[in-house]
This record gives C-alpha cells, structure tokens and sequence, in this order.
C-alpha cells in the first residue's frame, strides 16, 4: 500500500511537468513580406548587438551569434540570438547561461542555456523595425 502511494505522489509531481507545451520561438514577421535584403538587415542588426556571428546562412535564412556577455555587468551572464524560419515565419531565440560554482567552491561552469522571453521580445521588436 505504501508503495502505490509513493508511486501515486511522484506520477501527481510529474503530471504537470509532461502537460507544459513545448517552448516555441518568437515570431518576428511573415516570409512574405521579407525585403530583399532582409537576412543582411538582420545580421547587422545581430552583429551590432552580440559582435560576431557563428553562423550565417542566406539560403536557409540561420543566422546565431557567438555568445557575448550580457546586459547587466553584475550578473556573470552570456546570452547569444538565433534567427531563423520557422512556420512560414522569421523567429528569433534568445539564451542565455549563467556562471556558477559547484559545491565546495569547484571550477565556475556554465548553466545549461535557456530561453530568455524578455531578450526576446526586444530582439524581435528591433528586428520588425530593421526588416521594414
């Protein structure tokens, strides 16, 4: 009996877990209405914002940056962007990771990146503008 409780309780914790949506991108603006210039647009835009992209694809429309530090100096934080189509759309994806100690004050290491929704809103505002 004690048992299926334990089974019971830890299925209840992990339910809301497996109902979550998966994470979709931020939308920035339909392939329709893309200027010809639209993937050289953005790419300034995201060298002017992270310094250096890894990846810079014109056909596919991928552009990502190198990671660069964040926007506040007091948080050990990098973040890098991602443009890219996704469902007849321009979508951008923001990550960021954090530096952080292990236990008894081990090698710094990354955190592992995770989306960040407020970079990406911003990023997809200043891309809508730049591909106007």
């Amino acid at each position: 009996m004690r048992d299926r409780r334990a089974w019971l309780f830890a299925a209840l914790l992990a339910a809301p877990a497996c109902s979550l949506p998966p994470y979709e991108p931020m939308p920035v603006a339909k392939v329709e209405a893309l200027p010809g210039d639209g993937v050289a647009r953005c790419a300034a835009l995201l060298r002017s914002r992270y310094r250096r992209l890894l990846e810079e694809d014109a056909v596919a429309f991928r552009l990502q940056t190198d990671w660069a530090p964040g926007d506040d100096p007091t948080e050990a934080k990098e973040q890098r962007a991602t443009v890219f189509l996704h469902e007849g759309e321009v979508a951008c994806l923001v990550e960021v990771r954090y530096l952080g100690f292990g236990w008894f004050a081990s090698i710094p290491s990354w955190s592992s990146p995770r989306p960040d929704p407020g970079l990406e809103e911003q990023l997809a505002e200043s891309l809508a503008q730049a591909l106007k």
